[in-house]
């Protein structure tokens, strides 16, 4: 029972902050929004790291065929997560994950042609 309660108010919390990324993202240029939430966005595809900087989500918001992920790097870390992705595309709901340390860095990357195309952001 306890465990479901922390999970409806982690749903919800990033159900809030992929809400604030939506009115945000229309018309935003590839940047970090002073947290918390911290986002970074590349285009309308968004990653957003909650204020307890261990809960995150990566959200792909257009539909163009190309998928999105983010990556993360953790105080005391050494190198980035693996990639945290939109598992259902631009389709309603985001990818999401907790780490058991604070967020430092952070990026979205879009799989274009060629390279993907990344923004990294700082959060604190």
């Amino acid at each position: 029972m306890r465990k479901a309660i922390k999970s409806k108010i982690a749903q919800g919390m990033l159900a809030l902050g992929c809400a604030s990324g939506l009115v945000l993202a229309a018309g935003a240029p590839a940047m970090a929004i002073p947290g918390p939430p911290w986002h970074a966005y590349e285009g309308s595809d968004y990653a957003v790291v909650l204020a307890g900087k261990r809960y995150v989500g990566v959200c792909d918001m257009e539909r163009d065929g190309n998928g999105v992920y983010g990556q993360f790097w953790l105080h005391g870390g050494t190198d980035w997560s693996p990639r945290i992705s939109d598992p259902n595309g631009s389709a309603g709901g985001c990818g999401n994950h907790t780490f058991p340390a604070d967020v430092r860095y952070f990026k979205i990357c879009e799989k274009d042609a060629g390279e993907p195309t990344c923004r990294t952001e700082f959060v604190d």
